[in-house]
């Protein structure tokens, strides 16, 4: 009867250590930014020529989770006198550092880069193009051409 009485004595004693049973809600304020662009070009030259240009994402935040959506679509044909055309498609941030990176020479590719929270941005992230095609002037084809769509979603929690 003694053990039960301080067995009872104890676990009262300790019931107040088990917390308190009402939840507090957090709201929790997210930044949101989207933005979205395309690059295109279509090769009207005979011989093989090259084609550069980017696009400069401007986030300018850190620990912040970013999804890149980026479609490739183009066409290359395949000459007889030089090789295959190209679409190189670079993704770098502010210190030139290549995130992702991916190259078509046809066809429809679709890809999604994910930067996950624990990325600190550094500024901004730049998109870089860079391209070589011709036309071939003894066929009746479509000269060489490429499309690059993308579309960014950058959330990061505010302080």
């Amino acid at each position: 009867m003694k053990a039960l009485f301080l067995a009872l004595i104890m676990l009262t004693s300790v019931s107040g250590c088990l917390g308190d049973d009402t939840v507090k809600e957090v709201e929790i304020e997210y930044g949101r930014n989207q933005m979205s662009d395309y690059s295109s070009h279509q090769f009207t030259n005979y011989a093989p020529m090259s084609m550069g240009n980017q696009s400069v994402l401007e986030l300018n935040t850190t620990n912040a989770s970013l999804i890149l959506n980026i479609t490739l679509d183009s066409y290359f044909h395949q000459p007889i006198f030089w090789g295959k055309g190209f679409a190189n498609v670079s993704v770098l941030d502010d210190s030139e550092n290549v995130i992702w990176q991916n190259e078509t020479s046809g066809g429809k590719t679709n890809y999604s880069v994910i930067i996950s929270d624990n990325y600190t941005f550094s500024g901004n992230l730049t998109i870089r193009v860079l391209s070589e095609g011709s036309d071939n002037a003894t066929d009746d084809n479509v000269a060489d051409w490429y499309v690059i769509d993308y579309a960014a979603e950058c959330m990061w929690i505010l302080e």
